[in-house]
């Protein structure tokens, strides 16, 4: 079993909200704004556009950290 902590300090210590859109626009380039804002409603990896399911780092994570 893997243990990992998780430490949430965006929009205490860092608002990264425009930093994040724009790596996800470089990554995804056809993401519009709004899309971008809804993947915080909800759960954000039911939500990818199948175009984007390949991309390497989203991989990453649901096979390495969303382990059940």
């Amino acid at each position: 079993m893997k243990k990992i902590i998780i430490f949430d300090f965006d929009g205490v210590i860092v608002d990264s909200k425009d930093l994040s859109y724009s790596i996800n626009k470089e990554m995804m380039p056809g993401l519009e704004y709004s899309e971008w804002q809804s993947w915080f409603e909800g759960n954000l990896y039911k939500k990818i556009r199948p175009e984007h399911q390949n991309n390497t780092s989203q991989i990453y994570f649901l096979k390495n950290i969303m382990k059940e």
